[in-house]
């Protein structure tokens, strides 16, 4: 793991320098949300109306962004539109004029994600804390062994983002409607009509629904990364003795170990009444413990999370 912060000149008895170390720290746990925005406007950048060919070149950002941030796989916040509530007194949200979706309960740290159906008029997400404690030990302050702080940091940071990843794809592929298997001469030719169809369904399903889904939107096809040269093989399709791609929407592959590979995608129309809640950030808080002669630290975030079931359907693989 490359080193995050410099502990050169760093005295512990110092409380500036300790309070110092704490921002970073924090700055650390924060950066695969700022993340995000870098990414989604990459996505957007690169899949303008009717470039599809480009789909490749957006993978490959979307790969090399969550490298950077450690390796967390953050493409399901593209499927969502964010309720900033970090500065407001709130403990839900409210979706209006639901007509079926999906929310999740709160979960304790490795377990799974309880998905519920829910409908009506309005709907209230509640936005639930999450986190956990880790222990830096005093000894590797005495002993001036940073690295230790610094990988304590990184793997707590990775537990967290990966139950917020595996509540929010489990919203995504908990939704098993799918589009209707199409023909063609080739499976790439059948994989690009399935995809096409898929589109349009979506489209249609959603015509009266305010705001609603439109055929210059880019949607998201959330693959398993198995899957990666075959959808590859249906976005680069295209009609005999023409240059012109099958597959007719903009859809932007996200390859993700989330999604099963018993089937070809779930496409998504992002946004809209798909909305995240952000009401707190992870946030480290910390004091010593001298029963354990550690620095006893626990980390809190808080969040929560809708997706409109019209705003996704399966793709099949056959």
């Amino acid at each position: 793991m490359l080193p995050f912060m410099s502990f050169e000149g760093f005295d512990r008895s110092n409380p500036a320098h300790v309070k110092a170390v704490r921002v970073k720290l924090n700055e650390y746990l924060a950066a695969p949300r700022r993340s995000v925005d870098t990414l989604r406007t990459k996505v957007q950048e690169m899949t303008t109306k009717g470039d599809t060919d480009a789909w490749d070149s957006v993978v490959n950002a979307i790969d090399s962004i969550q490298t950077d941030v450690g390796l967390v796989d953050r493409g399901w916040a593209l499927a969502f539109d964010e309720v900033d509530l970090r500065q407001t007194p709130k403990s839900s949200f409210d979706i209006v004029d639901v007509s079926s979706g999906l929310t999740f309960a709160k979960v304790r740290t490795g377990g799974r994600a309880k998905i519920f159906q829910v409908s009506g008029a309005v709907q209230n997400v509640l936005l639930d804390k999450y986190g956990g404690g880790l222990g830096f030990e005093q000894t590797w302050w005495d002993d001036q062994e940073y690295y230790k702080v610094q990988e304590q940091a990184a793997d707590f940071r990775q537990k967290y983002m990966d139950q917020e990843k595996s509540v929010h794809y489990a919203l995504i592929t908990a939704i098993s409607t799918a589009a209707t298997y199409q023909s063609g001469d080739d499976t790439p030719h059948k994989d690009a009509e399935t995809i096409n169809s898929a589109v349009a369904t979506l489209i249609t399903n959603n015509e009266s629904s305010l705001p609603a889904v439109n055929a210059n939107m880019t949607f998201l096809l959330y693959c398993n990364p198995s899957l990666r040269s075959r959808v590859n093989a249906a976005m680069n399709s295209v009609i005999p003795h023409t240059n012109e791609k099958r597959i007719v929407y903009n859809v932007q592959p996200v390859p993700t170990s989330e999604a099963a590979n018993s089937y070809l995608g779930q496409l998504v129309a992002p946004g809209l009444k798909n909305k995240y809640g952000r009401r707190m950030d992870l946030k480290i808080f910390g004091e010593m413990d001298i029963t354990m002669y550690a620095q006893t630290v626990v980390g809190w975030g808080r969040y929560g999370s809708y997706i409109n079931s019209a705003q996704v359907l399966r793709v099949p693989s056959s």
